[in-house]
């Protein structure tokens, strides 16, 4: 897979959403690993990995309590990491491992920073709110969505999530009963 370009960008979140639109076209994503803060509290250097990067940490050790078996992980320990980092006021992008140690994904839903980007557009929450008080399936939602963009990385699980969340804020905080 193709690293994205060293380049500046002026600020962090172009830096950014410019990183994450190359990694989905090449068919991986990125995720904030750490980033470090000057005295005065402001970022300094941002360190992005591959989503797929670190190992799987297992939460529960003993065998003999462990409630959930055969657990998986998108984790692979791909070594594929950015910085970005402030200097004069630009965000200058540096490569620091190139490589991936997993194929490119087919498609941008394998990735749930892409999902997630997909489904914070205004436009999605406003066509998902409109379907959901018209009577509307989540299925019949996805099929408009990737009408409107057929790029859309947005799944149904995704769908019933949104409507679940604009469910409870109408609820503001009282019980559905």
């Amino acid at each position: 897979m193709i690293p994205p370009p060293e380049i500046s960008y002026r600020d962090l979140g172009t830096a950014k959403k410019s990183l994450q639109l190359w990694a989905r076209t090449h068919g991986y994503a990125m995720r904030t690993q750490r980033s470090k803060l000057r005295k005065n509290g402001d970022i300094s250097k941002v360190f992005l990995q591959c989503d797929r990067g670190g190992q799987y940490r297992d939460r529960l050790h003993d065998e003999s309590i462990r409630l959930r078996h055969n657990t998986g992980s998108r984790k692979t320990n791909c070594p594929f990491s950015v910085v970005v980092s402030e200097s004069d006021g630009l965000w200058q992008v540096i490569i620091r491992d190139p490589e991936h140690n997993h194929d490119a994904s087919i498609h941008a839903y394998a990735h749930p920073v892409h999902r997630r980007d997909d489904i914070q557009n205004d436009g999605v929450h406003d066509i998902v709110y409109a379907q959901m008080k018209a009577g509307i399936g989540a299925t019949d939602t996805i099929r408009t969505l990737r009408q409107i963009d057929p790029d859309m990385s947005v799944t149904r699980r995704d769908v019933h999530n949104l409507r679940a969340d604009i469910k409870q804020k109408e609820l503001n905080g009282w019980s559905p009963i």
